[in-house]
């Protein structure tokens, strides 16, 4: 599932942490220690456990609905 603007707008709603689209900033974790390069379209950075959470929870009804 590659998120949308309104799939965004609902992560900010439940997350206090930082939601970020900016190119330096997908372009920056869009590489790791191997061969490969993806670039995400979306970075979350969670301030607390609690935004964890809610992200995980929030992916799973994402992933449900996007099934059905």
């Amino acid at each position: 599932m590659i998120p949308t603007k309104d799939h965004t707008k609902e992560i900010k709603k439940i997350f206090k942490g930082e939601v970020s689209q900016d190119p330096q900033d997908l372009e920056k974790y869009s590489k790791d220690a191997s061969l490969f390069q993806i670039k995400p379209a979306l970075v979350v950075r969670p301030q607390n456990s609690k935004d964890l959470s809610a992200l995980v929870i929030w992916a799973i009804g994402a992933r449900k609905n996007n099934q059905g």
